[in-house]
């Protein structure tokens, strides 16, 4: 039987559903309910913000050392309940479980790393200009922060948020994906029993966008919100940034993605179609960092596609309970995307990878399909060969299934082709080369860069983030992430018992501009 899931405030559910109800569906067997999602309005994620914004200051009181060790008790019992919860997220957004686990395993290593960041929260001591008087910063919580995330990585990537912002003294309004809610949800109680978390501290709002955005917008107008957080699509996190701005705001955004892959003459061609197998058509190629277009020396194309196709041929897709590649669609919605992508593709295009494109089904059989392909929302991997830069299936990301691949020339060509979509999140090369990775790395607008590895896949202490369609420049993770949830604060102290104007009073060491050696 599933449980029916509510938004938590200030610790108490709310009752009713003002947002009405919806279903959470497994997507590999969409007849099982994972759990009965009662909405909020915009009225509950206001309230939301109003209880973290009372509970905020009592929260910034806490030393923060002692913070850091209520994350380091998150971080313990999220790994004392890693299997739990790995296995949920199988169960609700189809993800391999092997996929999972290490996603849940992610969330441990944000703690892990963070927990000893409330003793390193340093501020710096400056000399000042004037005699008698010291300056000092320090870093102050920023306040109330909304977090919004998707449900591709309904574990992982809100803790990047969630763990550093209440580090830092805020509090924090959390909406999950409302395909993912079971796990959101989850992973609340997580955090909430791991910290002890006194009540408005960490807030939980189940909602649909609409709802969500206009809660955002209320919250803003009150005064109740310092700080937002976005995972999800260019789209919508563009009117996010806006919305922010009109509050005179910056907000987080991390955004979507068409991640190149440029395979050199020097490269292992082994190595790197394993990485694109990986980062193409893992998660069903359902990731902020899916590769989206491999750009391969016109010299190596033919071998490298020849065994690109193979290997992804090869692959086994099916049931994520199961030893597979990828499992299905995350939700029915980004399955009916997915076909207006495949709508992309034109007739000077080859496709490959399959033994047909769109979804997976006893009629449209994939060989070696694990499990009852009618049972799910499951796609056939598709490769498409010959993509050119004016195409859509170039320019556009392409959430699902799907890689494109093309050719270049020369370097100055592939950086150039890995730039045009005007995305900036991720990027690969494969190459033997030195000089090759470099020049590479100077001249990609991604944020990430990775040299022979894919373009999938983080660290808990190495930055993430985008540039252009893919985010405003902010990043996650490490010690960087601490610039999106505190604020700088200088303090002067002047105990000359006079006052001192800058620039003004400054005592001047008057050179000699005359003298000169003499022979």
């Amino acid at each position: 039987m599933s449980r029916t899931l509510t938004s938590v405030i200030a610790g108490a559910p709310v009752a009713g559903p003002p947002g009405g109800r919806i279903a959470s569906t497994n997507p590999a067997r969409t007849t099982e309910v994972v759990a009965e999602v009662a909405l909020g309005d915009p009225a509950t994620f206001a309230a939301a913000t109003r209880a973290a914004r009372q509970a905020q200051p009592g929260w910034a009181d806490v030393p923060a050392p002692v913070r850091g060790r209520a994350i380091a008790h998150i971080g313990r019992l999220v790994e004392a309940n890693a299997e739990a919860l790995a296995r949920l997220v199988t169960r609700e957004i189809g993800k391999p479980y092997a996929e999972a686990l290490g996603e849940v395993r992610e969330v441990v290593d944000t703690c892990d790393f963070f927990l000893g960041e409330g003793r390193r929260l340093y501020g710096q001591t400056v000399p000042s200009e004037m005699p008698d008087k010291q300056l000092f910063t320090f870093r102050n919580p920023v306040g109330v922060v909304a977090v919004i995330t998707a449900g591709n990585f309904p574990v992982a990537v809100p803790s990047w948020y969630l763990i550093p912002a209440l580090l830092c003294g805020n509090t924090v309004v959390w909406k999950p994906a409302d395909y993912a809610a079971a796990c959101g949800s989850a992973l609340f109680e997580l955090i909430v029993a791991g910290g002890g978390l006194p009540d408005g501290v960490l807030n939980l709002v189940h909602a649909d966008g609409p709802d969500t955005f206009a809660g955002l917008e209320r919250s803003l107008r009150e005064g109740t919100l310092d700080k937002i957080g976005f995972t999800g699509s260019s789209q919508v996190g563009a009117s996010i940034g806006e919305l922010a701005g009109r509050h005179l705001q910056s907000a987080c955004l991390e955004l979507g993605g068409k991640n190149p892959m440029v395979v050199t003459p020097s490269a292992d061609l082994d190595l790197a179609v394993e990485a694109a197998l990986f980062a193409g058509f893992g998660t069903a190629g359902q990731r902020c960092t899916s590769l989206g277009t491999v750009i391969a020396h016109e010299g190596v194309h033919d071998e490298f596609l020849a065994r690109f196709e193979a290997a992804t041929r090869q692959a086994v897709i099916g049931d994520p309970a199961g030893d597979v590649l990828y499992g299905p669609m995350l939700d029915g919605r980004f399955a009916a995307r997915f076909e207006e992508y495949l709508g992309w593709i034109q007739p000077h295009h080859t496709v490959l990878g399959s033994s047909a494109t769109g979804r997976i089904t006893a009629a449209s059989p994939r060989a070696g399909f694990a499990g009852d392909p009618d049972a799910g929302i499951f796609y056939h991997p598709v490769i498409v060969d010959g993509v050119r830069p004016d195409d859509e299936i170039f320019r556009q990301e392409t959430f699902g299934p799907l890689v494109g691949v093309t050719t270049y020339a020369d370097l100055p060509d592939a950086i150039a082709l890995a730039n045009a979509p005007g995305y900036g999140l991720s990027s690969s090369i494969y190459t033997g080369r030195a000089d090759e990775a470099f020049a590479f790395r100077r001249g990609v607008s991604a944020g990430m860069v990775s040299v022979n590895n894919s373009t999938s896949g983080a660290e808990a202490h190495l930055p993430f983030g985008g540039n252009g369609k893919s985010g405003n420049g902010s990043r996650q993770s490490g010690i960087w992430v601490l610039d999106q949830f505190t604020r700088w604060q200088a303090l002067n102290w002047d105990y000359s018992g006079r006052l001192q104007k800058a620039q003004m009073d400054v005592t001047e060491l008057v050179p000699d501009e005359a003298f000169r050696l003499t022979d």
